[in-house]
């Protein structure tokens, strides 16, 4: 409010800020739980990671983008920036993020996987099976790498659905009996099920 010609803030406005900076510490002192712990290694990354996991957009984008000023050369945080954004379907950014990791970290599988969901999602097929073959020579599991082909061939300009099949049924055959294998085939059945209504699809045509 304004006294005496100058702005003063309010006590609302006191309030506000108090508990902004509250909700920063809480998060920034948070015990993080992701396999990439070299991501968060300053509090506001610590705090992108905490608002990433409540949902909240703004704050999750605006304390990544402070922890890379001070962590510029940190790939793996920008790996983990590209992966909230293209939760949050931020498509264009996250794909300059997802670059920026790779250029970081060439050989970093997981880098390299992210990239390619975002590809695959913003329509660049070809360019999202390269980067999950990259992904799949660094090490990451080949049935991950053949399950999100198979969507990517899906979802391409031109689909290739005889590709899609192939990729599901090597994404089958390469899927390792772990804790994970119920987790994977529930996602790999959901493709399953669209590829079959694509096919039925074009039959129609």
């Amino acid at each position: 409010e304004h006294i005496g010609g100058l702005m003063v803030p309010t006590n609302e406005d006191v309030e506000a800020v108090k508990k902004r900076y509250s909700d920063f510490i809480k998060s920034s002192s948070t015990h993080i739980k992701d396999k990439h712990l070299l991501a968060y290694r300053t509090p506001y990354a610590k705090a992108a990671w905490t608002f990433f996991h409540e949902g909240n957009m703004d704050e999750c984008i605006r304390f990544y983008s402070l922890a890379i000023k001070i962590d510029q050369d940190n790939g793996w945080l920008y790996d983990r920036f590209a992966y909230s954004l293209f939760t949050f379907r931020k498509y264009p950014e996250a794909l300059i993020a997802a670059q920026k990791a790779t250029s970081l970290m060439s050989n970093d599988p997981t880098s390299w996987f992210t990239r390619g969901l975002i590809e695959s999602r913003s329509g660049d097929a070809l360019a999202a099976l390269q980067s999950y073959q990259t992904a799949a020579d660094h090490g990451q599991p080949e049935n991950l790498c053949q399950l999100q082909s198979a969507s990517a061939w899906m979802l391409g300009p031109k689909p290739d659905l005889d590709r899609a099949s192939k990729c599901l049924e090597r994404a089958k055959k390469t899927a390792p009996r772990d804790k994970f294998y119920i987790k994977f085939m529930s996602e790999l059945k959901r493709v399953e099920y669209k590829l079959q209504q694509a096919i039925e699809k074009k039959e129609l045509e």
